[in-house]
């Protein structure tokens, strides 16, 4: 059923870790039996003509897949650019009071809107080095409460993905201007998150359509909100996430960044996995299926944050977190590829 199948190659390493456990047969027959160790399976013995099975907990970790295809590591350029798209909640529950290192908003969506705008700001940085402007980076923004969206302000109003070209023409024409590239917005009566990444698919479908026949670093989204995905909500909004991260541009998906904010300290889960994941309610748990997984050429980035060594799949989610992480995590999660030496 497969048109082009990729298999990937495990190490009988995976059999020992922990968790593991033998079936000696099929686990869906009543009769099957499970074993702790593979010791207890061969004492037990396998009845001839048998096919047993080993059931690794939850995933195979990355460390014993021996063949995972080298991706994300495509050299962004003018003629081969990549994307970044911010999809950011403009419902009223934004209206709720937050801070940033310790200096108080009225307003999480204002703090919110400062961090995006800094975000592009520096993304524009790493596109103007030395006075030339390269349009290494696409931006586009979607914001959502009951409808969503394209959420540039002013003269960009309604418009999708803009070069760093544009972006910074417009910043020179309105330079005495101090409103930013994103206003800060929290009047969406309802949230509707589905209705945003179903807009963010056809956004990005038709930017990487245009460029089908390149390899270029693919796409990242990063989506940033303060609620929570109720059970109408969940099964489209994961249904339009997953269309999105089967988008490719050859050198690996579109990446799904998903940040849950909140405006009370809270325990933060960032970049959660193993056990980490029983923390997670029904909205996290959802956010998590919702987002990639890290690739590991993205280590180094994510280290100053959490460590990532244990081998285990970490997923581009942070759930609970503050102003000041959101902003860690934002810079973190745009600016990893361009840390391999991109031109």
């Amino acid at each position: 059923r497969c048109s082009s199948p990729y298999v990937l190659e495990i190490s009988p390493e995976a059999i020992v870790d922990r968790d593991t456990v033998f079936f000696d047969g099929d686990p869906c027959e009543p009769e099957t039996r499970s074993f702790g160790t593979f010791s207890e399976l061969e004492r037990a013995g396998i009845p001839k003509g048998v096919v047993a099975e080993v059931a690794v907990k939850d995933f195979i970790p990355l460390r014993f897949i021996k063949n995972m295809p080298d991706s994300y590591t495509a050299m962004v350029s003018q003629l081969r650019p990549t994307a970044v798209m911010f999809i950011v909640d403009h419902s009223d529950s934004m209206s709720r009071s937050t801070e940033i290192a310790g200096k108080k908003f009225d307003y999480m969506s204002e703090a919110v809107a400062l961090i995006v705008n800094k975000q592009i700001d520096e993304l524009l940085g790493v596109c103007s080095e030395g006075g030339e402007v390269k349009d290494l980076i696409h931006i586009a923004v979607i914001g959502y409460g009951a409808e969503s969206y394209c959420a540039w302000d002013g003269e960009l109003a309604g418009r999708g993905f803009v070069t760093p070209t544009e972006l910074l023409a417009y910043k020179e024409r309105h330079r005495s201007d101090k409103k930013p590239w994103v206003q800060a917005r929290d009047d969406g009566h309802g949230s509707n998150c589905s209705g945003a990444f179903s807009l963010a698919y056809t956004m990005l479908e038709e930017w990487m359509s245009a460029r089908k026949n390149q390899y270029f670093y693919p796409p990242t989204v990063v989506h940033i909100t303060d609620g929570d995905i109720d059970y109408d909500q969940m099964r489209p909004f994961l249904r339009e996430a997953e269309k999105i991260k089967r988008l490719s541009s050859g050198d690996g998906n579109v990446m799904i960044w998903n940040v849950d904010i909140s405006p009370i300290k809270m325990t933060e889960l960032i970049l959660p996995s193993g056990a980490e994941l029983g923390a997670l309610g029904y909205s996290g748990l959802s956010l998590y299926e919702a987002s990639s997984v890290l690739p590991s050429v993205m280590t180094a980035s994510i280290s100053p944050l959490k460590d990532v060594s244990d081998g285990l799949a970490h997923r581009a989610l942070g759930v609970n977190v503050s102003m000041d992480t959101l902003s860690r995590l934002l810079k973190m999660s745009v600016t990893a590829f361009m840390t391999g030496g991109k031109k």
